[in-house]
């Protein structure tokens, strides 16, 4: 790939992120190193500061709706690190990528798959497509076709393809009678409110996740968006639902109730990455499973919770609801518990906290759950045993 002439500062903070990037382990290959040290981020975001250009860990917005909410925005470069990584793209492959966007991470697989590879792009949002492909060509991508049109459908007759690459969040996978027999699909799915980036292979006539990764997109727009339902229980406290829907007042009601405590005896340390393993457990044996989000001033009157930033695991019944909570109890440590409310509040936060245990006893430290993906349509008795969640085009199992 043929790039400009960069100014020291642009080369210098590239070298910076791409050693950052080595050292922390999220380019672990000569291609991908090399795609990253060649490409001159800068030609893609002219108008953007090159400290945030070069930043490892940050992303720039590109697009809102009218409420705020990103529509579009450039991928981390440690998520893109990451995604190319996991993607292990040859030279010589025809890969399809769903999200264009600016062209940024369609430079790097042009890059990977060489001159004798393909990649087809395809964009949604049709203000970004001419400027994805005049900044392409003006890198020298030109083994890069970029499409505007719906990321649901692919590019069926470019395929098979050997890797699709999903640069959103997407909720299903309806790519799968695109991929060449050996390929791969690269996509961070959202599975009851829960999203990794899942590398898929095929597994006699379905597929399965070899690899999973905790992370976030954007999510899809058009045919593929599954919206999840969002309950304001009050500002800054919100349930996000992603599967059947709730009463909103109804649970709103119950939140507001006055809580039990369950506290469980399970310790997690401030440094210690498990509550996302925990949370995907909890997801995996609840019937109903949800995402709550409150901030520490948003729970200061002590009536509900405080969460994380990325939320805490929550369940229900008609008249009660549990919540993942954390109370510290030194410097360095939280105890895990849960909060119950309404009349069934009580047994929903000791059957929540016994999960807990039953985690931290059986399977904390252990393997990622096991994510397996059929056709719709596969009955029943041909699935894995686990959790089924239900999409358009795939019936996805989860199993511990």
């Amino acid at each position: 790939m043929n790039t400009p002439v960069q100014t020291a500062p642009a080369e210098e903070l590239r070298r910076r992120m791409v050693a950052d990037l080595s050292r922390q382990g999220w380019i672990r290959s000569a291609p991908v190193r090399a795609a990253m040290s060649a490409l001159a981020r800068e030609a893609f975001l002219p108008d953007t500061d090159l400290d945030l250009v070069y930043a490892p860990h940050e992303v720039v917005r590109l697009r809102a709706d009218q409420q705020g909410r990103t529509t579009s925005c450039t991928t981390a470069p440690w998520l893109v690190a990451a995604g190319l990584e996991q993607s292990r793209i040859r030279p010589g492959d025809t890969v399809l990528e769903i999200g264009t966007a600016i062209g940024l991470n369609a430079a790097y697989l042009s890059s990977l798959v060489g001159p004798h590879g393909r990649v087809v792009s395809v964009e949604i949002d049709s203000s970004l497509v001419e400027g994805a492909r005049r900044v392409l060509a003006q890198v020298g991508a030109d083994n890069v076709e970029v499409r505007q049109g719906d990321g649901e459908h692919g590019a069926a007759d470019r395929g098979p393809f050997d890797v699709v690459i999903a640069t959103v969040q997407a909720a299903d996978l309806p790519w799968m009678d695109q991929v060449a027999e050996d390929g791969r699909i690269v996509a961070a799915v959202r599975l009851r409110s829960l999203v990794r980036q899942f590398v898929f292979e095929r597994e006699g006539d379905h597929w399965i996740a070899t690899d999973q990764l905790f992370c976030g997109y954007v999510s899809m727009q058009g045919a593929g968006a599954r919206p999840q339902q969002v309950v304001q229980v009050r500002p800054d406290v919100v349930l996000r639902v992603d599967g059947d829907p709730v009463d909103a007042d109804t649970m709103t009601a119950l939140v507001e109730q006055e809580p039990v405590q369950v506290w469980t005896g399970v310790t997690v340390g401030n440094q210690e990455p498990v509550l996302p393993h925990m949370d995907f457990y909890l997801a995996a044996v609840l019937d109903d499973y949800g995402r709550f989000h409150a901030t520490k001033d948003a729970a200061a009157d002590g009536r509900i919770t405080w969460t994380l930033g990325v939320g805490h695991s929550a369940t229900w019944s008609a008249t009660g609801f549990a919540v993942v909570a954390l109370r510290r109890l030194d410097e360095e440590n939280h105890e895990i518990g849960a909060f119950g409310h309404g009349p069934d509040g009580q047994r929903l936060a000791d059957d929540l906290a016994q999960h807990i245990r039953d985690w931290d006893t059986r399977h904390r430290g252990g393997p990622e759950p096991v994510v397996r993906a059929y056709r719709a349509g596969t009955p029943d008795d041909a699935l894995a045993l686990g959790r089924v969640v239900d999409r358009t085009h795939a019936r996805f199992t989860i199993s511990f």
